[in-house]
C-alpha cells in the first residue's frame, strides 16, 4: 500500500510543478498497484488526479473516460465525496464542450446532495 500511496503523492508533486509526463507515470504505476491490491477507494483518488491532468492539457475526451471510471470505482467503495468528485469533473468536461444545460445540471445534483454543506451556497 505504502508504494502505491507513494507514487500517487509523487505524481501530485510533479503535477504541480507542471511535469505532467512524470505525473502521468507516476500515476499510472500507482494504478497498477492499487488494482492488484483492489482499492477502489484509493484507484478513484488516483484517478481523480489523471482526470485533473487531463483537464489541464485541454484532453476533454480522455477526462471524460476517467472521471466516469472514478465514479464506477468510487460506487464500488462506496464514498461519496469521491463520486460527487466524478460528477463535478464531468460538469466541467461539459461545460468545456459548450454544453452547460448538462453541466449545470450536474452541478445542481452535486449541491442537492446531503453529504455537500449547505453553507457553501
Amino acid at each position: 500500500y505504502g508504494i502505491a500511496l507513494a507514487l500517487n503523492l509523487l505524481g501530485q508533486v510533479a503535477l504541480a510543478n507542471g511535469e505532467t509526463a512524470e505525473a502521468r507515470a507516476r500515476f499510472e504505476a500507482s494504478i497498477v498497484l492499487f488494482k492488484e491490491m483492489n482499492d477502489p477507494s484509493s484507484l478513484s483518488q488516483v484517478y481523480i488526479h489523471l482526470g485533473r491532468l487531463a483537464l489541464s492539457l485541454g484532453n476533454n475526451d480522455e477526462a471524460e473516460r476517467l472521471f466516469l471510471t472514478i465514479a464506477r470505482f468510487a460506487i464500488q467503495a462506496p464514498v461519496v465525496p469521491l463520486i460527487l468528485e466524478a460528477l463535478a469533473g464531468l460538469a466541467l468536461v461539459r461545460a468545456r464542450r459548450g454544453t452547460g444545460a448538462a453541466a449545470l445540471e450536474l452541478v445542481i445534483h452535486i449541491l442537492q446532495h446531503p453529504a455537500v454543506s449547505n453553507k457553501l451556497y
